[in-house]
């Protein structure tokens, strides 16, 4: 059984034991859940925000998508995971 996909996010980061683009944790999730549209892009993006407003995740740089991965102009974002969110993927995820 897959966790959930939010779950599934925070583990993602902390297998990378490093750091990682937005666009990357989002791509690979959608495709472990066969998921393409949209709709579902966002969703995740939208998640990611929610891990670092929660502590889980932080953000260590900041660019401007030149249109290849969410749209010209939008924000992207690479993340690294808080000693929180290691804590909580060691305690509820491995």
């Amino acid at each position: 059984m897959k966790l959930p996909m939010k779950s599934r996010l925070l583990q993602l980061l902390y297998e990378k034991k490093d750091e990682a683009w937005d666009y990357e944790l989002v791509s690979q999730v959608l495709e472990e859940y066969g998921k393409s549209n949209k709709r579902w892009r966002w969703t995740v993006r939208f998640w990611t925000a929610e891990l670092v407003s929660s502590g889980l995740f932080h953000v260590t740089e900041v660019a401007v998508d030149d249109g290849t991965h969410f749209g010209k102009g939008k924000v992207l974002y690479r993340f690294k995971i808080s000693e929180e969110g290691k804590s909580r993927a060691l305690e509820y995820l491995m």
